[in-house]
């Protein structure tokens, strides 16, 4: 999925530091930091927060790991991520990594083995908060691979930008080429200004993206996804209901172009999940429960047929994406 001759170049270190912030689920303060808590059984060992290095084991409340008592320790050091491992927990993975991994593997692959060895370990010798690893799935790594190569095709090109909310200049830009089944280069907006001024293409980006389009094609290689929206509207569809990203590309304060049918479907499908969201309430109090459990029951069955069937993109991946991004919302709306 990524070469390992990866071209990285005309990088900005400015988009690249506001796409870290701008994809950090809504909820998650001090997003910068992170602390790491090493412990021996129920005794704080070693410890230490980003930004200030290592802690004595007297600055760290350390009380358990359960999910309250991870949430108070996350508060108390002030962090926007933390994570607590037993002694011994490091070393078996890091072994463990070892053994599985191949020569020749690419990056991802290697960090897809690190990841399911840590999803492995948890609740049995590493804990996080937030709990990533119940939130998010680890498909195998040739799952990602046909679902990429079926998503993306081969020499072309995928755009991403985010724009600054009052038009000022490109909040985020990323873009990427993928040629033999892997991400082959990877830059930023950086590549492309010396004939697309930034703060021009800001003050009126629906109009002017094709431009985007143009030049990608012209200097790397035809675009087959493009994204473009600005941070007003990412805020609103990380923040707001389920089909809120479905009504921002009808409003076209997100523009999907070129969109495939896959992305258009995905967006399709949080609208969808909004709407029998809503209709499930709105009927809840009318239905006897023995016919919730059936209609629950049927509900599952179609989206399984459905999964099995092939009609969703992402059936190789083994769980669905819009789900996923659901929960996800979900707990950072709790938290």
């Amino acid at each position: 999925m990524i070469s390992p001759d990866i071209a990285i170049r005309d990088i900005d270190v400015a988009h690249w530091d506001r796409w870290f912030r701008l994809l950090l689920p809504p909820g998650v303060s001090g997003a910068r930091s992170f602390a790491i808590v090493i412990i021996d059984r129920d005794r704080v060992v070693r410890a230490v927060r980003s930004g200030r290095g290592a802690l004595s084991p007297g600055e760290v409340p350390f009380s358990g790991t359960s999910a309250k008592d991870l949430a108070a320790l996350k508060r108390a050091l002030g962090v926007g991520g933390l994570f607590v491992l037993e002694r011994d927990a490091l070393g078996q993975l890091l072994a463990d990594v070892e053994r599985n991994l191949r020569i020749g593997d690419d990056f991802m692959a290697q960090w897809l083995r690190f990841a399911r060895g840590l999803k492995w370990m948890w609740g049995a010798g590493f804990w996080s908060e937030p709990p990533l690893f119940e939130l998010i799935p680890i498909p195998p790594t040739d799952a990602i691979q046909r679902s990429f190569d079926l998503l993306i095709p081969d020499d072309t090109s995928v755009l991403a930008y985010v724009f600054e909310a009052d038009g000022s200049d490109i909040a985020a830009s990323l873009i990427v080429r993928k040629q033999q089944g892997d991400i082959d280069f990877l830059a930023t907006h950086m590549m492309l200004e010396a004939e697309l001024d930034p703060r021009e293409l800001a003050g009126a980006w629906r109009g002017a993206y094709p431009r985007i389009h143009t030049a990608a094609a012209t200097h790397l290689a035809p675009p087959s996804v493009g994204v473009f929206t600005d941070t007003a509207a990412l805020a609103r569809i990380q923040t707001g209901p389920p089909d809120q990203l479905s009504r921002e590309v009808q409003a076209r304060e997100l523009i999907l172009d070129p969109a495939p049918v896959w992305l258009t479907g995905l967006v399709g499908a949080t609208a969808a999940a909004a709407v029998a969201a809503r209709g499930a309430r709105a009927l809840a109090r009318f239905v006897p429960p023995g016919a919730k459990k059936a209609a629950s029951d049927l509900a599952q069955s179609a989206q399984e047929r459905f999964r099995d069937s092939g009609g969703n993109p992402f059936a190789v991946l083994g769980f669905d994406p819009v789900e996923t991004w659901l929960r996800l919302k979900e707990y950072y709306r709790r938290s």
